[in-house]
Formats: structure tokens, sequence, C-alpha cells
């Protein structure tokens, strides 16, 4: 299993502590869904996720569903215009 696939099922499975789920963090969620599913699931993936997972953690009010479609469509529009960036590290130096 590779550290993205560790990452996506911690956060997922709602085990990843909320410490470790920065900023950082919610565009990687967000750069691996764009990569895996495409700009329109990964929208759908990522809202939905980041809902469950701060309900979980009672940050339920904190979720905001308008600034987290911003941030996965404006990932996507870079993944879509740097599609050979190959890693997230890459992807954030380039952004």
């Amino acid at each position: 299993m590779t550290p993205n696939d560790e990452f996506l099922r911690a956060f997922f499975s709602v085990s990843l502590p909320p410490s470790e789920f920065r900023h950082r963090d919610h565009l990687r969620l967000a750069w691996l869904a764009v990569r895996r599913h495409g700009a329109g699931a990964a929208e759908e993936v990522v809202t939905a996720g980041i809902q469950r997972f701060a309900e979980h953690n009672i940050y339920g009010p904190l979720y905001h569903d308008t600034m987290t479609r911003f941030w996965v469509r404006l990932v996507a529009h870079a993944v879509s215009d740097r599609p050979e960036i190959a890693s997230f590290e890459e992807f954030l130096a380039a952004y």
C-alpha cells in the first residue's frame, strides 16, 4: 500500500487524527481524488468525505461546502493544465 493509499484509507475510515488533516492535506485529498476519479466525481468524493470527517470529529459546523468545492475545482483546473505532474509534491512546487 502506498503512502497515498494509506492516507486515503485513514481519511475515509475517519481514523486519521484531526491534527493530521490540515490545509495541505485538504489539497492532497483533492489532488488524489481528481487524479483518480476525474474532476466531477472528485468534487462529490471530497465534499462528502470532508463533511463526514468534520462531523465525526465534532467540527461539523466548521465545514464550508462552497469553499470545499472551490478548492477541488481549482485543483482540478491545475491538474488539467499540467497533467504531466506525477506527484503531489511536484504539484505543490508548481503551484
